[in-house]
């Protein structure tokens, strides 16, 4: 999920915890010490790449995905999709016993 809801554009981490936010309905408020560790893993597993915005200030991070990122991406959708899709029908019939 962090993948393909954070890399199209290459985010600063602000923009990527904003993006969790708004994505989990505001269920998930993300914090920069939940999320911090998650792209750091991200970068040793050579998944994505960050950059210092200004070396020397060294204030902002842009990241992006990599072709191994991309590749990893990939095989995950293809996992998970149909996962989803086994879920909300599960969901879908347990609701129906709530009406």
């Amino acid at each position: 999920m962090l993948f393909s809801i954070l890399f199209p554009k290459n985010p600063a981490m602000e923009k990527i915890i904003s993006k969790i936010t708004e994505l989990t309905k505001e269920q998930w408020v993300a914090n920069p010490g939940a999320v911090y560790p998650l792209i750091a893993e991200l970068e040793e597993e050579e998944f994505v790449t960050g950059k210092w915005e200004d070396d020397i200030k060294r204030t902002k991070r842009i990241y992006s995905i990599t072709d191994k990122g991309r590749e990893e991406l990939e095989q995950l959708k293809a996992i998970i999709k149909p996962k989803l899709g086994e879920a909300v029908e599960v969901l879908t019939e347990l609701n129906s016993y709530l009406a």
